[in-house]
């Protein structure tokens, strides 16, 4: 029987050890000691009179002509293209040494990034979550970060793609509109000295249980004297798989098996939803992908899709065939999504209260519904027109938290003339 030894890794969680122990069902020793290289840090927080994303273009321009290796985070696709357009068409020579990156590009593509930025041919890349963590794109010197990224964790993630040499390096925050981007710009002093986030994660989350679990029996036979086997969750969703046929056990009942040899491959580990192909109707070959609930709000029909610099516009969606059909076109407005979402409790856990204010766990319904799209001038910030769709609502069923404000807090808060839904968002 094998014994593996596990080592786990993190710059910036709070909780190693017991994030460690969550993952392995095992103790761990956690060493919190840093040993890596690192220059001076400058930090700036900067509230800009012009939006965020044009303060950040006028930033890029200033790196780039002094040689400064820059990496720019946005908190959407959209807006990583748009941006990387937008300081493309106002740097001169430096527009080839400017690329996007995000989910979406094909594996070549991003490999391709990846190796340009650590060669030092790309002096800038703007990018979303996915050059957060985990590749290695070489020593860079500035982080410029448009928007509160949300979270401690993750803005110090993005800030220590920085400065990884010794070298002096610096992170820009931007900030937004947003209520708490303008709470860090009157209180720098509590983003600096705020720890961390602790990583909370539930291995028994049923919808996320039950895929691991069929995962894991087609590896190798579950046996019924694990450890993990005794979990009260791991025998309800064994049961309810064995229900369904997607396990099977044996004979004497000691072990469990998969039915499907190779079920890992309907198994999507960020949990979004089918992907749909985006295809060139040009050229008939694929460009890049989107999972299915992006699809309605990025690919719809008569959306813009913005792709390194390219601007294709959305013929068809086809929901049986999972492929987003587009042709390139030379466009001078991007799109944008309009539509609500609902949700609906449709099962309550648990309830407790805290500051006199009830707080509960459940199960979820979201209903998500695009309603139609906007296009706007990609040079200029004007609304050009507004385009309605009728495309079907997405749903999916997932565990949540929810909180209820008492009505006085309400009153108090109207009473001195502040805005009550603002304050809680």
């Amino acid at each position: 029987m094998a014994s593996p030894s596990f080592i786990f890794s993190s710059a910036t969680v709070d909780n190693p050890d017991q994030l460690s122990k969550q993952l392995t069902g095992q103790k761990v020793k956690s060493v919190c000691k840093s040993g890596a290289p690192q220059g001076r840090r400058h930090i700036l927080f900067l509230d800009p009179l012009e939006g965020p994303a044009q303060t950040a273009v006028l930033l890029l321009k200033a790196a780039l002509k002094r040689g400064l290796r820059t990496i720019v985070y946005t908190q959407s696709r959209k807006l990583t293209e748009l941006i990387a357009i937008w300081a493309g068409s106002q740097s001169g020579p430096f527009a080839r040494r400017i690329s996007a990156y995000r989910a979406g590009f094909l594996p070549e593509e991003r490999r391709e990034i990846e190796a340009r930025l650590a060669s030092g041919d790309l002096l800038a890349v703007i990018s979303t979550s996915a050059l957060e963590l985990g590749i290695d794109i070489g020593d860079l010197d500035l982080c410029i970060l448009v928007g509160y990224p949300g979270s401690v964790i993750a803005t110090w993630q993005r800030g220590g793609r920085v400065g990884r040499s010794g070298q002096d390096s610096a992170l820009v925050l931007i900030a937004g509109e947003d209520a708490l981007d303008q709470y860090f710009m009157r209180n720098p002093e509590d983003f600096i000295h705020r720890r961390p986030e602790a990583a909370v994660l539930n291995p028994f989350n049923p919808e996320i249980l039950s895929r691991h679990l069929i995962c894991a029996a087609a590896e190798l036979p579950l046996r019924m004297d694990e450890p993990m086997m005794a979990e009260a969750s791991v025998q309800k969703s064994v049961l309810r798989l064995e229900e369904k046929g997607d396990l099977l056990r044996s004979a004497d009942g000691k072990e469990i098996y998969s039915r499907e040899r190779s079920p890992h491959r309907k198994v999507d580990l960020r949990g979004t939803g089918n992907r749909f192909d985006i295809i060139s109707g040009n050229k008939g070959e694929r460009i890049g992908e989107i999972d299915g609930f992006r699809a309605f709000k990025e690919t719809h029909p008569g959306a813009v899709y913005l792709h390194k610099g390219n601007a294709y516009l959305v013929e068809h969606l086809d929901l049986d065939t999972k492929t987003a059909v587009v042709s390139k076109r030379q466009v001078d407005y991007y799109t944008r999504v309009r539509g609500h979402k609902h949700t609906e409790i449709i099962e309550q856990f648990e309830r407790k209260t805290v500051w006199g204010t009830s707080v509960f766990v459940g199960r979820l319904k979201v209903t998500d519904q695009v309603t139609g799209y906007e296009k706007w001038r990609i040079h200029g910030k004007k609304r050009l027109n507004i385009v309605p769709l009728d495309l079907p609502p997405q749903t999916y069923e997932t565990e949540g938290l929810w909180y209820k404000i008492p009505v006085e807090i309400q009153r108090k808060t109207e009473s001195k003339y502040i805005h009550f839904l603002g304050g809680i968002h």
